[in-house]
């Protein structure tokens, strides 16, 4: 058996292998409502357009034709997040350097979140996992823009850290007793919850998105991977951000944390498995 890891009890097995049913069953209803979602706004953007085009632009009903499009697009980018939900963990994976993807990813985010200073700090070595190049970039971006939202002004930070680990660590011995979902507090007097296991391996890639923002309180903590839940108001967040997450590092045999005080700041640490295949 492989260092690091206890073996599960059947009841254990049986709770995870439930909790991916769910998963998938969810994932599989996002899908479908939002494919008969899409063709429905498709057709009210469609007929507000026209109405655009006929009316004359002076009038009010110009306006409320205007509002009914700007409204539907708003809707359209709530499909491709659910949509994005549902395929989150669906796509092919082979082995890849995860220190190259990440900062390829971490180039693109003063973009994403002009108002933070962002800083990366990389292992010198290829850590090799097995993934989606797609999907890397798209948990790192979801991870940025969780913490910029939860920056105060202009004046915010978010460091992004990629380091190796291995399963004879401290660090990898507390993640393993702490995988049961519940929330604890740790040494620093943060809140911390730990969402599943990783595959067994020897060495493990540890990605961590520090933010220097709000913290969060143990009630939002508790709900923080729950699919559709927000505290950003629905018309500009669709909720699925760490679900989506979820969905992408649980496919990849990885495991989630999340360790947060109020007032200080979060980060959101990502688990690997890491292999010794060179990459694709």
């Amino acid at each position: 058996m492989d260092a690091g890891h206890d073996e599960p009890s059947t009841a254990d097995t049986q709770s995870q292998r439930n909790e991916k049913l769910r998963g998938e069953a969810v994932s599989s209803l996002a899908g479908g409502i939002a494919h008969d979602f899409n063709n429905i706004l498709g057709a009210v953007l469609g007929f507000s357009k026209f109405l655009i085009d006929d009316l004359d632009p002076s009038s009010p009903q110009h306006v409320y034709a205007e509002r009914i499009a700007t409204a539907s697009e708003r809707g359209r980018d709530l499909v491709e997040q659910i949509f994005a939900f549902s395929r989150a963990g669906r796509e092919e994976r082979r082995p890849e350097n995860i220190v190259a993807l990440i900062e390829e990813a971490t180039s693109a985010l003063p973009g994403l979140v002009p108002t933070a200073s962002v800083s990366i700090s990389a292992s010198p070595r290829a850590l090799i996992s097995n993934v989606n190049t797609d999907e890397i970039g798209q948990l790192l971006t979801i991870l940025s823009i969780n913490a910029g939202d939860a920056l105060i002004g202009d004046r915010g930070e978010i460091s992004v850290t990629v380091t190796e680990v291995s399963a004879d660590h401290d660090d990898y011995r507390t993640l393993c007793s702490s995988a049961d979902h519940s929330i604890h507090p740790t040494d620093d007097g943060s809140l911390e919850i730990v969402v599943g296991l990783p595959m067994p391996a020897k060495r493990f890639a540890r990605i961590n998105v520090t933010d220097s923002g709000t913290g969060m309180t143990r009630e939002t903590l508790a709900k923080a991977f729950d699919p559709f839940f927000t505290t950003k108001g629905r018309a500009l967040h669709a909720g699925l951000g760490l679900a989506v997450a979820h969905n992408i590092v649980e496919a990849s045999g990885g495991s989630c944390t999340v360790r947060t005080a109020k007032g200080i700041g979060t980060t959101v640490s990502v688990w690997l498995p890491l292999i010794d295949e060179p990459a694709g």
